[in-house]
């Protein structure tokens, strides 16, 4: 499971065209060719957002040629395969998400475990204060 997503910069818990690819069992030219429909639509407002989702960039193929490629948080995945139908799609579907979870919760879990004990209120156990993090 945990093969489905990685941690990206800032504990981004992340996945990629590649894996979703192999995964979903279709080309990944198709994969790239959905991605860029879902980032190339006529509202510049909603490809803006969607930007913030895929993050382009190229792998190296067996022949060393560069090939296109795209890193997405769980909001790009979810948006790219929203529309996949049939049984098999749903089972990957529910692997993905929970490999995503997984990932988040054990992240949260370090996170939590790294924080400097003055965040920590002596009487309740509790933290007092705790910073946000971005996705992508």
């Amino acid at each position: 499971m945990t093969d489905l997503v990685f941690k990206g910069q800032n504990d981004q818990v992340l996945t990629n065209s590649l894996l979703v690819a192999e995964k979903f069992g279709k080309r990944h030219a198709d994969v790239i060719r959905s991605i860029d429909n879902i980032l190339n639509t006529e509202d510049e407002s909603l490809n803006a957002k969607m930007r913030l989702a895929f993050v382009s960039t190229t792998y190296e193929d067996a022949t060393g040629k560069s090939n296109p490629a795209y890193i997405m948080n769980q909001k790009g995945f979810s948006i790219l395969v929203m529309g996949w139908n049939g049984i098999k799609a749903l089972k990957f579907k529910n692997e993905f998400y929970d490999a995503f979870e997984w990932r988040r919760k054990k992240e949260q879990r370090l996170f939590l475990n790294r924080r400097p004990s003055s965040l920590m209120n002596p009487r309740s156990g509790t933290v007092s204060s705790v910073g946000r993090r971005s996705i992508i």
